[in-house]
């Protein structure tokens, strides 16, 4: 383990957008592999939905926290756990819910809807994935600001978010039409 570990260090240090992305897009796609074959058994395998999991996190996510994490740094840079606290705060009040609504409606371009579908897409899963988040990220955000160096803020969140795409892969396949957590 210390072997990977050491590795993925040194990725990190000579190719650290490449490796940062890779990293989110390998993960999003690990999620909804366990979504498929953990929580929707019952249905056929669908690579092409792995495939657009893996675009969505390399393409659109990774870039998007890669960027994020640099700001927040930057912008709340003393390490005092205040800093930490207005980071969530930030993190979970202005920035998440457009952020989130941007992957749900990234991910239904890629699924091939048009405008219409990724409207009302949004507007029928929109605020039930940010409710979910609300009740998922802070925790873990505020571990990640707190303890985790800015190098491993990505790997760390990402990792966290094994779990969370999991829920995101099967709220927004025809297994997750009815939310467990906001019910209609």
């Amino acid at each position: 383990m210390a072997k990977v570990a050491r590795a993925y260090a040194n990725l990190l240090q000579k190719h650290p957008w490449k490796t940062q992305l890779t990293t989110s897009g390998l993960l999003m796609s690990t999620s909804d592999v366990l979504c498929q074959n953990i929580i929707e058994r019952e249905t056929p395998f669908d690579p092409k939905r792995t495939l657009r999991f893996f675009v969505l996190g390399s393409c659109w996510v990774g870039p998007i926290i890669r960027k994020w994490y640099i700001f927040l740094d930057k912008r709340f840079s003393k390490p005092l756990k205040t800093e930490a606290l207005k980071k969530v705060a930030v993190d979970q009040l202005l920035f998440a819910p457009p952020y989130l609504h941007s992957v749900l409606g990234v991910l239904s371009i890629l699924e091939g809807k048009d405008s219409e579908g990724v409207k009302e897409r949004l507007r029928n899963d929109g605020f039930k994935i940010v409710q979910a988040a609300w009740c998922y990220w802070p925790a873990s955000q505020l571990i990640n600001f707190l303890f985790v160096p800015l190098t491993y803020r990505f790997l760390y969140s990402s990792t966290v978010a094994v779990c969370w795409n999991v829920y995101f892969s099967w709220r927004t396949n025809s297994c997750g039409t009815e939310s467990m957590l906001f019910p209609e």
